[in-house]
């Protein structure tokens, strides 16, 4: 199962948070150990240990650099992280004081590519999730038909259950342009969960 991590605090260099800790994202994209072993996943799954479909970098600029612009960077690569050498140079020049941090283990089936990787973002907005959306081959057309134009072209891959959780989740919001407020966020979360959860 995949890996992810948020920080929210300081501005500090990314690889403060993605590469130096003991259990750092990185480490946990070859070293995972925090899942129990699972016999009934595919082999790559069932021991939890490795995540090296890919892997993905948000990040927001500190608001005095910001100048106006609320988008998030995004770094992302269908290589191992702990074989990127870009990541490790980038995470030790680059200061945010918001970084989210994923590393991938594609379940099978699931295409390896940069559009499945996370985070996803579009606009100002940066999405993750870890597992998976439950019969999601299911109830994904119903899901696609009920969005906004503006949602659907949100979606960064039809095939991943995590990016068009994002869309569902954009769908709720009254505009993607302007900032919303923490209250407008948990109301679109709930929504959303309660759309993927039928």
């Amino acid at each position: 199962m995949c890996r992810l991590m948020a920080y929210i605090g300081p501005p500090r260099l990314i690889a403060d948070v993605v590469l130096w800790p003991d259990r750092s994202i990185i480490k946990q994209s070859y070293d995972a150990r925090e899942r129990l072993q699972d016999p009934s996943l595919p082999n790559h799954l069932g021991f939890g240990n490795l995540n090296g479909d890919g892997f993905g970098i948000g990040w927001y600029t500190p608001d005095e650099l910001r100048e106006g612009d609320p988008t998030p960077c995004m770094y992302k690569s269908i290589t191992p992280a702990w074989n990127n050498e870009n990541l490790a140079r980038l995470s030790c020049k680059i200061i945010s004081p918001l970084v989210f941090a994923h590393v991938r283990a594609a379940y099978p089936g699931m295409p390896v590519s940069e559009q499945n990787c996370h985070p996803f973002h579009w606009g100002r907005y940066i999405w993750m999730h870890n597992g998976i959306v439950g019969g999601f081959s299911k109830i994904k057309r119903k899901l696609l038909e009920q969005l906004s134009d503006a949602a659907y072209n949100s979606v960064q891959s039809f095939h991943s259950d995590s990016a068009v959780s994002f869309a569902v989740f954009l769908n709720q919001l009254p505009d993607l342009v302007h900032q919303q407020s923490p209250d407008v966020l948990v109301t679109a979360m709930q929504v959303c969960t309660v759309w993927l959860t039928g």
